[in-house]
């Protein structure tokens, strides 16, 4: 039975040109990068997306000051089809964003948090708490200001986890 399923679909000759091909988009998605990288300043944010694909190299840019942000909340992207199952987390921040190269303005942006290395609860908490508290943001120019990056161990976290099971 095995044997005629293969003939149908082209036998080796078929197997071959999926195998190729299976082969090439591997390759291809290892070769095609997005980095990306959120700034966090004490008069902004600038989000910095780069996307290398072989010969070519595109940057975009945006800037959004803190006292053009009107919302921050965390959301799920699923991509151009809303019907996939699979989820991201993405931080949408609305407000006046710029780019700076062309000057166009948006009115909203979305930190996709889970190409960044930090944790997106971290990230999606510290942006919430230098939008809401503006006399703060200066200790952001500190060389410490990396620490606030950095999750918990592992024992606060489950146990901050436990405490907030027994509250709901």
């Amino acid at each position: 039975m095995l044997d005629e399923v293969f003939l149908r679909i082209g036998g080796p000759v078929g197997a071959t040109v999926l195998g190729t091909l299976s082969l090439a988009i591997f390759i291809l998605s290892l070769v095609i990068r997005t980095p990306t990288s959120l700034g966090i300043y004490p008069n902004g944010l600038h989000l910095v997306v780069c996307r290398h694909i072989p010969f070519f190299t595109s940057t975009t840019e945006k800037v959004i000051e803190w006292d053009h942000i009107e919302s921050i909340t965390p959301t799920l992207y699923s991509g151009p089809n809303s019907n996939s199952p699979t989820r991201h987390p993405v931080i949408r921040i609305d407000g006046v964003v710029v780019d700076p190269r062309t000057g166009d303005k948006v009115s909203g942006l979305e930190v996709p948090v889970y190409r960044l290395t930090g944790e997106p609860n971290t990230i999606y908490r510290l942006l919430r708490f230098f939008h809401e508290n503006p006399d703060e943001r200066s200790i952001l120019s500190d060389c410490g200001s990396i620490e606030f990056l950095r999750s918990p161990p592992l024992r606060e976290r489950l146990l901050a986890a436990r405490t907030q099971r027994g509250k709901a």
